[in-house]
């Protein structure tokens, strides 16, 4: 049994892993500031009694604070263990350009000419750059995959896999469909031609 690795659209999953390597240097370097509960007194005259309820604001703060700096923590722990799993070159070119407090002023150039020892071409860095977000992408679940049109769906589950809904939001899209689709007893069975068109924001029926 044989496995194909999907084909990629490089220039959409590229930008998607540098957006994640920029959130990573945000989380990472700059300090996360907590919120901080204030109390204010209020001028406005009540006319009810009292309530006999709190309001735990310091306590929702405390919670959102731990929350927010648990999910820092998580994502780059994430990120870095991706990283640390590429092979040794890979791993150094995304370390290097990526994941320092002083990325955002390095170039391309600094890294092919400058960190790698012996330096490497511009071509040889682009090469083993592309095979790093492409092993990221995977790992991280952020690859954008291009569709191909030579394996169109057939079945209801193809047409959730690609517009990434549920299953019960799939078939009430086939209550009232804007492509075609047939049904044979239980079975649900859909227009190849008809779905891309939708899909691509043509006319569907």
């Amino acid at each position: 049994m044989s496995f194909e690795l999907p084909e990629l659209d490089r220039r959409e999953t590229q930008k998607a892993v540098e957006q994640v390597l920029e959130k990573y240097r945000l989380y990472k370097y700059l300090i996360f500031e907590e919120r901080e509960g204030s109390i204010t007194g209020s001028s406005e005259e009540r006319f009810h009694g009292p309530t006999n309820m709190t309001s735990d604001q310091t306590g929702s703060i405390a919670i959102y604070n731990a929350d927010q700096q648990a999910y820092r923590k998580s994502f780059c722990e994430r990120l870095e263990r991706a990283a640390s799993r590429l092979p040794k070159l890979e791993k150094f070119l995304i370390e290097e350009r990526y994941m320092q407090e002083e990325s955002d002023y390095l170039t391309d150039y600094n890294v092919y000419c400058f960190k790698f020892q012996p330096s490497i071409s511009e071509g040889t860095y682009t090469k083993i750059r592309w095979k790093a977000f492409y092993k990221l992408a995977l790992n991280l679940n952020i690859a954008v995959i291009i569709l191909d049109r030579n394996d169109l769906p057939e079945e209801p589950k193809h047409v959730q896999e690609i517009l990434g809904i549920g299953r019960s939001q799939t078939y009430e899209l086939f209550n009232k469909p804007p492509f075609q689709v047939v049904k044979i007893g239980r079975i649900y069975k859909v227009s190849k031609i008809t779905f891309f068109k939708w899909l691509d924001g043509e006319q569907g029926n």
